[in-house]
């Protein structure tokens, strides 16, 4: 009771600051792709791609990640890089905005190059955190215990932020063709990361968290891992956004345009898993849910560390009972 009390406590304060939020881009007219849509023709249109994701989420192009530590990263950034030691790499998106902050993609990569891990998992991040404190000291702890990590960044975040922007303040908002759109953009971001890491180790796993966990899941939909670890996150992405207190403010800007949940809903579901994860080309899954949370996901904070040992204890079970089945396989 006194873990649900406090988590309560916390996201009633969160909440009255997330709810003075706004997006201060609010788009009349949306389109998508270059071209304007009704909701119920973007829904028919896109439909078609539930069982055929990758050719909605298409694969990037190639691309190279460069050690830059004079990258503008956070201010505490300095200060984390000497205590967790990653390696503050820096490449370009392969979604272009109009924003030069946001074409640019950090990566930190907690690694050590002298003695890498055989396995990597891959953190995605979850919507608005207005820094990456918690999840660094995550990452750092999977790399203390033996799994490589790399903290992902989500576009128009953190440092991705346009001048003048929140973080997080352009990739979810009432604008919902554009913010499908983000999830796109991101996805790409992802399966490029999965691709240039198969080249460095023998094992891949992604960790989605809150928000993080939709793309997340989207891009383990079209991309082959070992290891997918959905991490308070939901589906039905309409009605969370409608339920959540975090979102209050992108439900009033949809009510403004004359979309309800139904139709948030309809427009959602070509980045929902409930409709695509039947796609999931994860070869091992478990999912970490929030029993007090209300859709917010703040009060986990406090539960960080046990579940990065949870994952830490099943990843090395799956990689040693394989290492077993392998040598056994070779002594027939």
């Amino acid at each position: 009771m006194l873990n649900k009390y406090f988590s309560k406590c916390v996201e009633n304060i969160y909440y009255l600051n997330a709810n003075d939020k706004t997006c201060n881009i609010f788009l009349e007219n949306e389109i998508f792709d270059g071209e304007k849509y009704t909701i119920d023709e973007f829904y028919e249109k896109n439909k078609i791609y539930y069982n055929r994701p990758g050719e909605f989420y298409k694969e990037p192009a190639p691309a190279t990640l460069h050690l830059d530590p004079g990258f503008h990263f956070n201010a505490t950034d300095k200060h984390h890089t000497e205590k967790y030691q990653y390696l503050p790499f820096v490449f370009d998106s392969p979604v272009k905005t109009k924003w030069e902050e946001t074409n640019l993609v950090p990566f930190r990569w907690f690694s050590n190059k002298e003695k890498r891990s055989r396995v990597l998992l891959l953190f995605s991040t979850g919507w608005a955190r207005p820094n990456l404190n918690i999840e660094k000291a995550f990452c750092a702890h999977l790399q203390k215990n033996g799994i490589d990590a790399g903290l992902m960044s989500v576009p128009y975040h953190q440092e991705r932020a346009p001048q003048g922007s929140y973080s997080g303040e352009y990739f979810i908002s009432g604008n919902i063709f554009w913010t499908v759109a983000n999830f796109k953009h991101y996805v790409a971001e992802i399966r490029l990361l999965i691709q240039y890491m198969r080249n460095h180790y023998d094992y891949i796993g992604i960790i989605g968290m809150s928000c993080g966990g939709f793309s997340a899941g989207l891009a383990v939909n079209v991309e082959e891992v070992d290891f997918y670890f959905p991490f308070i996150t939901g589906a039905k992405l309409g009605s969370i956004i409608w339920e959540s207190k975090i979102t209050s403010f992108v439900k009033k800007d949809l009510i403004k345009k004359g979309i309800d949940q139904t139709n948030a809903n309809k427009v959602l579901e070509i980045a929902d898993q409930l409709f695509l994860a039947n796609n999931t080309r994860a070869n091992h899954i478990k999912q970490y849910i929030s029993l007090y949370d209300e859709v917010v996901h703040i009060g986990v904070a406090f539960f960080m560390r046990k579940v990065a040992d949870d994952i830490i204890g099943y990843v090395k079970n799956k990689i040693n009972r394989a290492s077993v089945i392998q040598l056994s396989q070779q002594r027939n």
